[in-house]
């Protein structure tokens, strides 16, 4: 083998220089090779690999290789060159040895990597360029970073630092950007050219300089001189100032609060009490907008309509177009709290309506309310009633036949309410139908119907439904929740929760709030046919030791009251089997005492698959068996009068000689 270099040295030294400005690149590396702890003699192959870190790191340069070199009392010489630019820092060197084989050095065979790598360090004439010597007294430098000295003499080439204002002339066709506000520009502005008006945020413009359309900008102004308009004048809004002759319309004091003039208000030309036409005594045309608007003051009305004949209208408003959507009347309400519409009558009696709405058509509405916000609990009808026996809405269908509807309620959204209660009792003195146009019953339903508990919970009521008794008056029973895993039937009478289902198990209980099995009935059970899907009859008993389905059991005679795995052949002590194995159940267990609840089913009677031994003799139908000395097996009766007491039943299945394993059995206990 070929063991880690334990003496090394490295010298760096100078060659022959073949030309000016090249550098001596090769160095010589003098190392001792020990083989098997001696020094190693003959021909040796020997790679070397160059790196920065003695541990780890990347390989700098290529992997060198010197084959065949002769040794002699381990002491060897290599020569290296990894070429120029290689060496600056502190470098180690990682080699491989392996003894000559006449094999290339591209095959990696037989090498044995030498730890640790070696540190390389220089010698006092180590590789030195010749083209550098002169460097240390030069005056000056003809090239630098391949440039002449006259390209960093000039300023365009510079890409960093500050110019003095000197050097700043000439013609820029990028953009400049003066950000000091101190910079001062002279000469006349003539050569500014493309500058936007919008640009200039300070100082003024005199009125030379202003457009003759200047009203027409978009802002304030107030005009201090006489103002002509040839042209008419086309305003939205006009105000005029104080001290209007009589017979203007509206003045304005100059800040917004405006007076009448005349002050006793305008009154138009027309007076007295002849007929006029459906037009009107004043007629106002506006096809884009309102005829009229009035505006009153706190509480008062914007417009009032009176009337003192028994059948006039204080109000009137027509719609005479025969198509589209007119309004008689609009009224609208900006209020947060307002009233679109308010109808009031004053008379304490007498069947009079607060508003009211008729309509001719087969397909019209008296009165028809609309919403229109997309957004909010608004109302597109509301009536409300103050009296303790009033009726908030009353829908009434005055016809004797049809199928008219007092109150009909839609709604075209899926999760929207046709109709909605809130708060008291709802009374329906016919049949209800959900689902069922034509309903049969009080209540008739299409589908199912989902019973939910109070919300929330604390309550106290869960979901369920009461059964009522009319004489006496008394709530007889309740089926429902029980609580969140338990839905049952309640005897309000005193049998309370008679009957209980899990709903995650799916156990129930008669008699028991806890059912522990399918039925789990709490009291006696009658039934005139009872079918079980078990195998055997087996009673619940303690143990003493740790058992398992289908072994054979004893009485233990050190804890009385309690079983354990049969032992020994022809024992008299035998018990039973343990049910339930492979994969036969039993089918019916008794003992579910205090104490007892986890303890194992002993099959006493019936069949059951039972651990046998037939080592000793081959299992066949019919067989009786009894215990055997393997614990918990049972095996083939061969002594009868020893059996007397301790057989165990009957085999239905065989079980060849020298076997061990189940056997159906039936258990007979003698």
């Amino acid at each position: 083998m070929v063991s880690r270099i334990l003496c090394c040295t490295v010298v760096i030294g100078v060659g022959a220089i073949p030309a000016m400005g090249q550098t001596e690149t090769t160095f010589a590396y003098q190392g001792e090779l020990r083989s098997g702890g001696t020094p190693a003699s003959g021909l040796f192959d020997l790679r070397f690999r160059l790196f920065r870190e003695p541990v780890g790191g990347s390989q700098i340069g290529a992997t060198l290789c010197v084959e065949d070199l002769s040794m002699s009392d381990g002491l060897f010489r290599a020569e290296l060159d990894y070429g120029p630019g290689i060496f600056g820092t502190g470098m180690f060197l990682e080699i491989e040895a392996r003894a000559g084989a006449g094999l290339d050095c591209s095959d990696s065979t037989g090498f044995v990597l030498l730890t640790p790598r070696q540190a390389i360090t220089s010698a006092p004439n180590a590789i030195y360029a010749l083209s550098a010597g002169t460097a240390g007294v030069a005056a000056n430098a003809t090239q630098f970073n391949s440039q002449p000295a006259s390209f960093y003499q000039n300023a365009g080439n510079l890409t960093a630092g500050t110019l003095p204002g000197a050097r700043l002339t000439g013609a820029y066709t990028g953009a400049v950007t003066m950000s000091n506000a101190g910079n001062a520009f002279s000469g006349s502005g003539a050569g500014l050219t493309g500058l936007n008006a919008a640009n200039v945020s300070a100082g003024s413009l005199a009125d030379a300089r202003l457009s003759g359309n200047v009203a027409l900008l978009n802002s304030v102004q107030t005009f201090t001189g006489a103002k002509s308009f040839t042209g008419g004048l086309a305003t939205s809004a006009l105000t005029l100032s104080t001290g209007a002759a009589a017979g203007r319309v509206l003045t304005s004091d100059g800040v917004g609060v405006g007076s009448w003039q005349p002050a006793t208000g305008l009154t138009l030309p027309y007076s007295g009490s002849a007929a006029n036409s459906i037009n009107g005594v004043f007629n106002i045309t506006n096809t884009t907008g309102p005829a009229i608007i009035g505006t009153g003051g706190s509480a008062q009305p914007g417009l009032t309509g009176y009337t003192s004949a028994a059948n006039g209208y204080a109000v009137f408003g027509r719609s005479t177009a025969t198509t589209g959507t007119g309004k008689g009347g609009w009224f609208q309400s900006f209020s947060t709290t307002g009233y679109g519409i308010h109808g009031n009558t004053t008379a304490t009696s007498g069947v009079n309506r607060g508003v009211y709405g008729e309509s001719a058509s087969s397909s019209g509405r008296g009165v028809e309310g609309h919403a229109s916000a997309a957004a909010g609990g608004s109302y597109g009808g509301r009536f409300e009633s103050e009296s303790p026996s009033g009726r908030g809405v009353m829908g009434y269908v005055s016809a004797t036949s049809g199928t008219g509807i007092g109150v009909f309620g839609q709604t075209d959204s899926t999760d929207g309410y046709a109709s909605f209660f809130i708060g008291g009792r709802n009374y329906f003195s016919g049949n209800v139908g959900l689902g069922v146009v034509s309903p049969e019953r009080s209540l008739d339903t299409q589908g199912r119907i989902r019973l939910r508990q109070d919300n929330p919970p604390s309550g106290g009521n869960s979901a369920g439904i009461d059964f009522y008794q009319q004489t006496p008056g008394a709530d007889r029973a309740f089926m429902g929740m029980f609580n969140d895993d338990q839905i049952g039937l309640y005897g309000r009478a005193g049998a309370g929760w008679a009957f209980v289902m899990d709903v995650a198990t799916g156990n129930i209980g008669m008699g028991t709030t806890t059912p522990q099995a399918r039925l789990d009935v709490n009291g006696t059970a009658r039934c005139d046919v009872l079918e079980i899907m078990g195998a055997d009859l087996a009673e619940k008993f303690p143990v003493s030791e740790e058992t398992r389905p289908g072994l054979v059991m004893e009485i233990d005679p050190q804890n009385p009251g309690k079983l354990r795995v049969a032992s020994g052949e022809y024992n008299r002590r035998v018990a039973g089997v343990v049910s339930g194995a492979n994969g036969l159940p039993a089918g019916t267990i008794m003992g579910h005492l205090p104490g007892s609840q986890d303890s194992p089913a002993i099959a006493l009677s019936g069949r059951v698959w039972v651990f046998c031994d037939a080592t000793g003799a081959a299992i066949d139908a019919g067989d009786l068996l009894t215990t055997s000395s393997r614990p918990g097996h049972a095996m083939k009766v061969l002594d009868y009068p020893r059996a007397q007491g301790a057989a165990i039943g009957k085999a239905m299945t065989a079980l060849p000689k020298g076997e061990v394993g189940f056997v159906l059995v039936l258990v007979n206990l003698q």
